[in-house]
């Protein structure tokens, strides 16, 4: 090994060998430089690569005391390297990690997660993970861009048309669509309809949308699949300029596609993708909602409204969360932040006498009181906005379902959690950071961590979604500031 005075200077555009050691806390394959620049071990962050590859990488740029760099070459596979089934592994923005094995995926989130645990100055009883039975096609919900600016290929010929694309982003960039031909997490029917609305939207001369310019007729192609139901939905997404043009493409849709449930079309003119819930939408075919039963619940779907994405996951979810409610006998449980009613209306199928949703969107309330109806349960939902409903609640639950958004709940709904009396909170995270910030919170005011459960929803990604159960250690709570 060489010494650190004879190691060469690390700089910009080297040309290194690195060791992949793991993932950092985004997912990036991370690992050390080697012989003869070890002597210092700096940290590398690389684009793409297995934990145990050694790569040839060169360097871009420092920071923060880390070198992040682009792989150049495998120089060796680790032993968790896998070919990606996926032909347009890569190159296309979505899942990064299809080339390193599922069990070492699993692994990787298992370890930053009691990485991010432990720093946070937390302990926990029991922690264990849910495997997803499939690491392919799980995903009941995709949704797909319609781009002007085509990605062209390195083996493409000169000239090949970069007019129009229907697929995903290329990495990094917002300008760009990948022409995708199948999306091996969507569930599989997606495929036949990428071919199928790209070839139709081709057919009668309808543009795709130009992110720079802010000019195209077409958008977003937004796929929905009920897995336990077989219903299937589809919306494209326009801007509004030729809404002829628009039922001309759906109608060849639902000519070669019988099989579809229900057809919509939605007028959006902002700048990025974010289609507003009060968007002008016609149903152009069906009824424009689908189903979905999880947990022997019959829910209905409307195309932007929230449900977790991996149904077979969604059923582990649900169990885990009734199981927590019957291990302390809960007689009334309230599920904040709870979107279309899931959790509320399975711990109601499975007996809890009272239970209350609250949500800021009147549309998700809509469906949740509508879902309550049709499967005949007993569970009641307010649409407000939760940091003041939360304060204004005067009874005590016996469970807390808190299911909040990425950043997480507001400071104010976080301090009636802590004053709420409840005996169980069943912390429900999808960004880790925010959470357990929150979850420290609760624990400095009276709660301990009991037991933490990964359930691994999207395989081939660095996203985890988590629940966090907490039990009250004191009969009261001190005034909390927010996390």
């Amino acid at each position: 090994m060489a010494d650190e005075a004879s190691a060469p200077a690390t700089t910009r555009g080297s040309r290194v060998p690195v060791l992949l050691a793991g993932f950092d806390a985004r997912g990036r394959p991370m690992g050390h430089l080697q012989p003869p620049w070890d002597a210092d071990q700096r940290v590398v962050i690389l684009d793409a690569g297995s934990p145990g590859d050694l790569v040839e990488a060169e360097l871009l740029r420092r920071r923060r005391g880390q070198w992040e760099a682009r792989r150049l070459a495998t120089l060796s596979a680790g032993p968790t390297k896998v070919v990606a089934p996926c032909t347009h592994f890569g190159v296309c923005g979505g899942c990064r990690w299809q080339d390193t094995s599922y069990p070492a995926q699993l692994g990787a989130k298992e370890a930053a997660l009691r990485t991010i645990i432990s720093g946070a100055g937390l302990t926990v009883a029991e922690m264990r993970s849910v495997p997803a039975p499939s690491s392919e096609r799980y995903r009941n919900r995709v949704e797909f861009s319609f781009g002007a600016r085509r990605w062209v290929l390195p083996d493409e010929p000169d000239g090949v048309d970069r007019s129009f694309a229907l697929g995903l982003h290329p990495a990094g960039r917002f300008d760009r669509i990948l022409d995708l031909d199948a999306c091996l997490l969507a569930f599989p029917e997606a495929d036949d309809l990428l071919r199928v609305v790209r070839e139709a939207a081709r057919r009668h001369g309808a543009s795709a949308h130009d992110p720079v310019r802010h000019e195209g007729l077409l958008r977003l192609l937004l796929l929905r699949k009920g897995f336990n139901t077989g219903e299937i939905l589809v919306e494209l997404v326009s801007d509004g300029s030729a809404d002829a043009l628009v039922q001309q493409v759906a109608d060849d849709v639902h000519l070669a596609c019988p099989w579809i449930t229900t057809l919509t079309h939605v007028t959006h003119q902002g700048h990025n993708d974010a289609v507003n819930e009060g968007a002008q939408r016609t149903v152009l075919w069906g009824s424009g909602v689908i189903s979905e039963r999880v947990a022997g619940v019959n829910f209905r779907i409307q195309p932007r409204s929230f449900f977790q994405v991996n149904t077979a996951q969604a059923e582990v979810l649900a169990q885990l969360v009734c199981s927590a409610a019957a291990e302390i006998g809960a007689q009334h449980v309230q599920d904040w932040c709870c979107g279309a009613g899931f959790f509320a209306l399975v711990l109601a199928r499975a007996g809890v006498k009272r239970v209350l949703g609250i949500e800021l969107s009147a549309a998700a309330v809509e469906d949740a009181q509508w879902n309550a109806r049709a499967n005949g349960l007993n569970a009641e939902f307010i649409s407000g906005d939760i940091k003041v409903v939360s304060a204004e609640l005067r009874e005590t639950p016996d469970m807390l379902v808190l299911d909040p958004p990425r950043a997480g709940l507001p400071a104010a709904a976080l301090d009636a959690a802590l004053r709420s009396g409840a005996r169980r909170i069943v912390y429900v995270a999808c960004a880790l950071d925010a959470s357990v910030a929150q979850v420290k919170t609760l624990v400095a005011g009276g709660w301990r961590l009991t037991r933490v459960t990964l359930v691994d929803q999207f395989p081939h990604t660095a996203h985890m979604e988590v629940l966090l159960v907490l039990d009250r250690t004191e009969p009261s709570c001190p005034q909390a500031n927010g996390p």
